[in-house]
């Protein structure tokens, strides 16, 4: 229980919420643009923003409703590798 192990957790969950927001705001931002059509896969995502197919593939089902783990919902998953954006009040 070291503070120092404090600092490097908290920074790295400041890294891993910001990363998440860049994400979803690069997505929001192809839909807004008409880049990208809702429901979107991972191989959409990656032509329709500058993020790999590999941080796609890991990234959507990883923060789908639904998801066992402890990361934060931001998708829902309409059929089998195809997702949309949550909605507010789901």
């Amino acid at each position: 229980w070291d503070p120092r192990n404090w600092v490097r957790r908290l920074a790295y969950f400041a890294r891993k919420y910001m990363a998440e927001r860049r994400i979803v705001t690069l997505i929001r931002a192809a839909i807004r643009d008409g880049r990208l059509t809702s429901p979107f896969s991972a191989s959409d995502v990656s032509t329709a923003t500058d993020l790999d197919r590999i941080v796609a593939d890991r990234f959507l089902p990883n923060h789908r409703v639904g998801n066992p783990g402890d990361e934060r919902e931001f998708f829902v998953e309409e059929s089998s590798g195809r997702f949309r954006l949550k909605r507010r009040n789901e």
